[in-house]
Order: structure tokens, then sequence, then C-alpha cells
């Protein structure tokens, strides 16, 4: 050891741990993909539960899967943390990835059963997640990135929440409280598990995506901040629902969409020469940002009106608009970083995933269902966003494979 590393205080960051975590996150966001395709093939394929298999395929299976290996990736790349170990890794992708199908099997049959054993496969993945980002915290040397890691555990704490409610109704109970019960597992999971892991993420990834720093704005204490209000804002929601009281509801629901409009103002400020960059992808992350307002907003109202909030046009806004379109976004610009390669590799890469196609297909989609347009438009928009996503997809999958010149 030189003087100079014996005078030093500062700890260096574990080696290898980016290639590390690049590759425990690969085959996490190879299931993300199939599980997007399983979800579109259902959403085109007559079967016996109707929305509820595209939209828990999607929300259950992708969705969750995307915040386990995201959360872990980003954890170590930029908290400057060990990568976990290998097998708890696999262990936890595997709890997901089985639950959710045991679940979607379980009600298609139907089997109570088979669908209570899948949920508690979940539960189990994502207690095991939980022990993973505590580690990966208490291990970061960048400290900058304690609020999303608060995020990411306090939206997985709820994860477990809302799962388990998911799969009490799922196996049949509930009883008189099934409808109350039904809409805070959609709240709890839609804004809880998803809502504050998103929201935990976008000061940074948005920055990432964009090449720009972090916004200014974007401070420990406001993150920690906008964090307290969202978590009131939910418990608000939920004590609204479960009371049946509409202004309580009304305002938890109003509470949580004014909070996602003070998150816009911790991203970072976006010119032209970002938009030219990233082109669809950051286009495509900040329309899934307005949609995810709107759904909200259209749930606030939907509680004045004493409706059910999670309900109607509400769901298509939040599971499509809002968070499949945020995970294509997501992978578009992740595909190619984990495929690696030198700087020829990544360049032509991003190339691949700027895809105008996806983007007005997405949206389309997301339109199509919530305004109930005829299934022409949707299924049409939909195999086109299927397709788009497949090609690109592969064409990623084939240069990991081609060996660099």
């Amino acid at each position: 050891m030189s003087l100079a590393d014996a005078g030093s205080s500062k700890p260096k960051a574990a080696p290898n741990r980016v290639a590390q975590a690049q590759a425990q996150a690969r085959p996490t966001l190879v299931l993300v993909a199939l599980f997007l395709l399983a979800a579109a093939v259902a959403g085109a394929v007559p079967h016996s539960t109707g929305p509820w298999l595209p939209l828990h395929l999607a929300l259950a299976g992708a969705l969750l899967l995307a915040i386990s290996g995201v959360t872990q990736f980003l954890g170590v790349t930029w908290g400057a943390a060990p990568a976990p170990n290998a097998t708890l890794v696999m262990t936890q992708r595997v709890l997901i990835a089985a639950g959710t199908v045991m679940v979607a099997v379980g009600r298609e049959v139907p089997a109570d059963a088979l669908t209570g054993l899948g949920g508690l496969l979940v539960i189990a993945g994502l207690v095991v997640l939980i022990v993973i980002l505590v580690g990966i915290g208490r291990n970061a040397l960048q400290r900058r990135l304690r609020p999303a890691i608060v995020a990411y555990v306090a939206g997985a704490l709820l994860g477990l929440v809302g799962i388990t409610l998911g799969a009490i109704l799922g196996s049949g109970g509930g009883g008189g409280w099934y409808g109350q019960l039904r809409e805070v597992h959609a709240t709890i999971n839609l804004l809880g598990l998803s809502g504050l892991v998103i929201a935990g993420t976008l000061p940074f990834f948005v920055a990432t995506q964009a090449k720009v720093k972090p916004s200014k704005r974007a401070t420990q204490r406001a993150q920690f901040g906008m964090q307290a209000v969202m978590a009131v804002a939910l418990v608000l929601a939920v004590v609204g629902l479960l009371g049946e009281w509409k202004v309580v509801a009304t305002a938890g629901f109003g509470l949580y969409a004014a909070t996602l409009l003070a998150l816009v103002g911790l991203l970072p400020n976006l010119g032209g020469k970002q938009f030219h960059w990233a082109g669809p992808r950051l286009v495509q992350a900040s329309a899934s940002i307005a949609w995810w307002i709107g759904g909200v907003t259209l749930a606030a109202v939907h509680a004045a009106d004493g409706r059910a909030p999670i309900s109607g046009a509400v769901i298509p806004a939040l599971a499509i608009g809002a968070y499949v379109q945020l995970l294509v976004a997501s992978l578009s610009y992740l595909g190619p970083v984990l495929v690696g390669g030198g700087h020829q590799r990544l360049t032509a890469n991003f190339a691949v995933t700027r895809s105008w196609v996806g983007l007005v297909a997405g949206n389309v989609v997301a339109i199509a269902a919530c305004a109930g347009l005829g299934r022409p438009i949707y299924a049409g928009a939909l195999a086109a966003w299927t397709v788009d996503g497949t090609v690109r997809a592969t064409l990623l999958i084939r240069s990991r494979l081609r060996p660099e010149v």
C-alpha cells in the first residue's frame, strides 16, 4: 500500500461491481420482456379472466420484475455498492416469476389453492428483495442515493401489504369487505409499490437518460419530503376507501396527484439537445409521467363522485399509459447498456431502440383502452407495439451474441 493510499480515508468501490450487477440484471430484464409479450398476447386472445390476465402479467409480472432488477442494478451502479449475492438475486427473480405464473394459471383454471400459493411466492420474492436492497443501501458509498433506496424499500413494504390482499381476494377471501379491499389492493400496488419506486428513481434516471446532471432542486430533503407527502396521500386514500368516506379518499388521490406535479419540478431541465439525443425514449418517458398525473387525477374525480377510484379509464391510464410506457422507455435505454460492448456497439444499439413507432403505438393503445374505442384500433396498435418491440429486442440479443470487431 502506498503512502497516498494509507493517508486516504475515502473508501473504494468494490471491483467488478458494475459488471456483476449487469450480469445479474440481464436475465431479469429478459423475463420482463417475456412477460410483456405474454401480456400483449393475452390482450388479443380470448380467455376466461378478461382484462385481469394481461393487466397482471404486465404489472405483477413485467413491472414487478423490472422493479426487482432495476432497483438492484441502479443501487449498485449509482451507489457504488458491492453487487448482491448472485444466488440470492436468482432466487428472488424465480420467486416473483414463478409466483406470477401460478397466480395467472390459478385464476384461469380456476384453482384457489394455486392462486394462493403463487401469491405466497410473490410475497416471499418481495421479502428477499427488501433484504437485498437494505444490504445495498448499507454498503453504498454514494449517500446521495439514500432517497432512492428508502423509496425502493418503502415501496416493497407497501407491496407486501397490497399483494397479500390480492392473494386473499384471489383465494376467495374478503367476505363483505371484498369491494373495499379490492380497491385498497389496487391503490397500494399502483400508487404505493409502483408509485414510490418510480418516484424515487425518476430524478436520477431521467438525468441518466438525457445525459445531464440531476437537478440541483432534487436535494435529499426535497426527495424525502416528496416521498413523505406521497405516503400521507396514500394513507388518506386507503382510509377513505376502507371507511367509504369519499371526501377523505378524494383528498388522498388529489394530494397524490399534486405531489406528482412537485416531482416534475425535481427533474432536470431538458432542452432540444437532450431530446435530440434520446429521441423517442425521452418523449415516451415524458408521456408516461403525463399519463400518471392524469390517471391519478381522474381517480380523485371518481372518488369525489362516489365511484370506485381505480376503475374505468383510470386502470389503462395508469397501467398502459403510465407504467408500461415508462417500462418500455426504460428498457430502451437499459437494453443497450446491458448488452455491453465498446462505444461503437453501444451507439449502434441506442439507435436500434429509438422507436417512434413504439412511441405512437403505445399511446394509441392507451388512448383506445381509456376511450373504449373499437377493438380493431386497440388490437392493431397493440400488434404494432408488440412487433416493433420484439424486433428491436431480437436485434439487441443478436448484438450481444455477435463478437465485436
